[in-house]
């Protein structure tokens, strides 16, 4: 559809996976960071430089996998209200808006990214019974980035998930 051709005929592929792998490689890094939080890959490339997809997942040794994709979902909820309330004209009340960004759109673009958000979902620990087996953790988040995504929503991103795993760890 549009958005295939808009992808391939405006954006390209090599920048849609250079661009991709330099998000994904900052929210692995700012991931990292963060105290009890183990990230999961591992390189499948033979060269020096290893391959990394948009793709991230991670653990967090406090909450269970479907406690963070449901918190950080219920954030998303209150974002998307409080965005509705409020004149979105300016970048910093933009809570994970494009509206002025990095990514490859404008807001006149003609395919609608106002509002998108990451993809997280949970992988259960039966879909990846070798590395489960290896590491002895269970179910996993899932991230899966975009070309349509932010360096500033990999920030906001974090930001949340830090705020979720504060605020779970005070219980």
């Amino acid at each position: 559809g549009a958005a295939i051709s808009h992808c391939l005929d405006n954006v390209g592929i090599q920048y849609i996976e250079t661009y991709v792998t330099k998000l994904a490689s900052k929210l692995r890094q700012k991931l990292q960071s963060m105290h009890n939080v183990t990230v999961y890959h591992h390189d499948i490339s033979t060269t020096e430089q290893p391959q990394q997809c948009g793709i991230v997942t991670f653990f967090v040794h406090s909450l269970h996998p479907e406690t963070i994709k449901e918190q950080m979902m219920m954030s998303t909820i209150i974002d998307n209200e409080t965005d509705d309330n409020t004149d979105n004209t300016d970048a910093d009340n933009n809570n994970y808006n494009n509206n002025n960004n990095d990514s490859p759109f404008s807001s006149d673009d003609d395919i609608s990214i106002a509002n998108h958000r990451f993809e997280l979902s949970v992988v259960p620990r039966t879909s990846t019974p070798i590395d489960s087996a290896k590491t002895g953790i269970g179910d996993l988040v899932r991230a899966s980035l975009s070309y349509t995504n932010t360096m500033e929503e990999v920030d906001i991103f974090c930001s949340k998930l830090q705020t979720i795993i504060s605020q779970n760890n005070k219980d």
